[in-house]
């Protein structure tokens, strides 16, 4: 039973390599599923560089994911 129906879990932060395969992948199930995302901007790595904020940007429009640096994450995560 996935941890969202139990009000336990409703956001993902995701981090990796291969961004335009598995962590854009990784986002889709989640939206798919209902999950809040959170990308780590400085966290996640391409092949080419010139495709890095192409697919941020891409994963902040068609899975609403919000895209942060690990320190602005980790202030967030203090005020909450």
């Amino acid at each position: 039973m996935p941890l969202k129906v139990h009000g336990v879990v409703d956001t993902v932060v995701l981090t990796g390599i291969y961004m335009n395969i598995c962590v854009k992948h990784t986002a889709a199930d989640a939206f798919n599923r209902g999950y809040d995302i959170v990308v780590l901007r400085d966290y996640v790595r391409i092949f080419r560089v010139v495709d890095h904020e192409h697919g941020l940007k891409y994963m902040e429009k068609i899975y609403e994911a919000k895209i942060m640096t690990a320190d602005e994450f980790l202030e967030n995560i203090v005020k909450v």
